[in-house]
């Protein structure tokens, strides 16, 4: 039997996907020539894409292209149109819930996007699970400001938390928003570290508490998975499309150049 673009069910036996992706549309089929590994991989576990499975307008929802159910809900201001989910800084945000997927504990993920975050200091979260209180087994993506207590200025971060005083955060060595859309891969090698990579590239990294560690990581948190916001606030001002959550799965470098060749909207 033909799926779609003429790959047959033996094509996807070959990438052992574990069950047929919601993704198999005419919308889909129109922006990609074939899927490709990365597209159909079982350890996707969350993706959005504003081109094929957004709700275009003001709030409206996205689409979980992986399968997995895991739509998002956008609020306060947050909207989606072909280039992207839009974030006002003040008051906009989406909600995906708080999914057993998403609660990674001890094991090891990628989360992949693009972003377009003006060159303009600004202490935000681009995807938070955390609310900074217990339960703990947290993390987050973010940009830091500019501040004297932080040093930074348009640099992104990640942090994780283990527990109450075990926590690693990592800042790119340089400002790294410029107003352009760019991609970007945080790897969480849990234990080891996290690599950050942009438009397949590399980035230096530096840890911003080098003396704690890992830490025990204890129970999952119960907090929802937000994107352009976190639970205590920090908007985001900026655009995001293209999010992929791989769970148990370390992108390698490579791989971080594949996505950003095929571009936001999924062509090639």
């Amino acid at each position: 039997m033909t799926s779609f673009l003429g790959y047959g069910e033996s094509w996807l036996k070959k990438r052992k996907r574990r069950r047929r992706p919601s993704f198999y549309s005419g919308a889909i089929a129109d922006a990609v020539e074939a899927p490709h590994y990365l597209d159909v991989d079982p350890a996707l576990t969350l993706w959005y894409n504003a081109t094929v499975g957004g709700d275009v307008g003001l709030g409206g929802v996205m689409t979980d292209l992986s399968g997995n159910e895991h739509d998002m809900q956008m609020y306060s201001g947050a909207y989606v149109d072909e280039d992207g989910m839009h974030f006002n800084g003040t008051s906009a945000y989406g909600n995906a819930g708080n999914p057993a997927l998403l609660r990674f504990g001890p094991i090891d993920f990628s989360m992949c996007f693009w972003l377009k975050a003006p060159a303009v200091n600004q202490k935000a979260m681009i995807f938070a699970k955390n609310s900074i209180i217990n339960p703990w087994e947290q993390y987050s993506v973010g940009i830091y400001d500019g501040s004297a207590t932080y040093g930074w200025g348009q640099r992104l971060t990640f942090t994780w938390i283990a527990d109450g005083t075990h926590r690693k955060i990592f800042a790119t060595d340089v400002v790294v928003l410029d107003g352009t859309w760019h991609s970007y891969c945080f790897v969480v090698e849990v234990g080891e570290g996290i690599y950050i990579y942009e438009d397949g590239v590399a980035l230096a990294t530096h840890e911003f508490y080098p003396l704690d560690n890992w830490g025990v990581v204890g129970p999952a948190n119960g907090d929802n998975l937000l994107l352009g916001g976190g639970n205590a606030g920090d908007r985001m001002k900026g655009e995001i499309d293209d999010v992929r959550i791989y769970r148990d799965r370390l992108i390698t470098l490579e791989e971080s150049g594949i996505l950003y060749s095929r571009g936001r909207t999924l062509a090639g």
